[in-house]
């Protein structure tokens, strides 16, 4: 399996597997995320110093409709990915946003077939499923992907406009 397809098969497990989990752990009752960033996954996760985990004020996560105490890091070592993931904060509206960072260009998802999109002016990457979208950025030597996940019928939003809104959000403080 081509590393891209390694990543984008575990960024989707990851994403289905937390729509809806009830075993899911209490996260920390902080404004932001206390716990370290997940591990890099050297040669596979580290082509920026990006870290999606600490990157934004709560105040940000807020209007895009997250809750900031309920992070969660996910990826890590033998993963090729690192980042965290968040989940709405609304009781109607199901749906959560995984960020990652792999070191798989967008030039290579275009390679594959992925959709070619503009985001804020900068050339990005698409992949959109019925429960998920992913908008794929470039990030110094790697790339750092908006992934929101929603459980069908009750997402309640239109998974790829939030996830550009989020990506557009989130260009600005990518390294160059």
């Amino acid at each position: 399996m081509t590393s891209l397809r390694a990543a984008c098969a575990l960024t989707l497990a990851i994403t289905c597997a937390s729509c809806g989990q009830p075993d899911r752990p209490e996260p920390v009752a902080s404004e932001a995320p206390t716990s370290a960033l997940a591990p890099l996954d050297l040669g596979r996760s580290d082509g920026t110093t990006f870290d999606p985990c600490h990157a934004f004020t709560p105040s940000e996560l807020r209007n895009w409709g997250l809750t900031p105490q309920q992070v969660y890091a996910v990826g890590g070592v033998n993963t090729g990915l690192r980042g965290c993931e968040w989940e709405s904060a609304s009781n109607t509206e199901i749906w959560n946003l995984n960020m990652f960072v792999s070191n798989v260009t967008v030039q290579s998802m275009w390679d594959k077939g992925e959709k070619k999109i503009a985001v804020a002016g900068v050339d990005a990457a698409q992949h959109q499923e019925p429960e998920m979208c992913v908008v794929t950025l470039p990030a110094q030597r790697s790339s750092v992907s908006v992934n929101l996940g929603g459980d069908s019928g009750r997402a309640g939003i239109d998974l790829c406009a939030k996830a550009v809104e989020i990506a557009k959000g989130t260009l600005p403080k990518i390294p160059k």
